[in-house]
């Protein structure tokens, strides 16, 4: 739905998205187009949109794809099936989309990561870490907006992303 909506506020509003929106995952290219495609069919206008396979939390992948000049940046919240930096998502059979676990190697990954906090964590930590990348001074006179997707509140103490903007907005 986030791409629609952006195809419709460049419709509906001159300059609006008037640059390409670029989308960083670590997803197969070819995967990513086609969801692009199918997420924009129907949409008013026309959205240019590139994708780049790469690793959102990782500082190099991040100037690949020039994410420190982009006017904004939107961090969507990770998911277990999608990262596999998170471990298994503890669904009941076993395995995800995209998973190549057995039910024996699912089970122990779920048992060594814990429960559904310290998996919040783990999302948290890798936003966290994409929002310090994007806003590290580098001697810049500028940085994006940053919008970070946040699906369940934290304790205050706990709330990696909130650490993040404090640090990053010392400067």
């Amino acid at each position: 739905p986030l791409l629609k909506q952006m195809a419709v506020a460049k419709s509906e509003r001159a300059g609006t998205f008037d640059k390409p929106v670029v989308l960083l995952a670590d997803v197969d290219k070819e995967q990513m187009d086609e969801l692009v495609e199918s997420a924009l069919e129907d949409s008013p206008g026309r959205l240019e949109v590139v994708t780049r396979r790469g690793n959102p939390f990782d500082t190099e992948d991040l100037v690949k794809v020039n994410a420190r000049d982009a006017r904004r940046v939107v961090v969507l919240h990770p998911h277990e099936r999608d990262v596999g930096l998170l471990g298994s998502s503890g669904s009941d059979s076993g395995s995800e989309i995209g998973s190549t676990e057995s039910s024996d190697d699912a089970a122990s990954n779920r048992q060594s990561y814990g429960g559904g906090f310290q998996k919040q964590q783990r999302e948290e930590a890798l936003k966290a870490a994409v929002v310090l990348n994007l806003l590290a001074d580098h001697g810049r006179d500028s940085f994006p907006d940053v919008i970070v997707q946040m699906p369940y509140r934290m304790p205050e103490k706990q709330d990696l992303v909130a650490h993040a903007l404090k640090l990053a907005s010392t400067h």
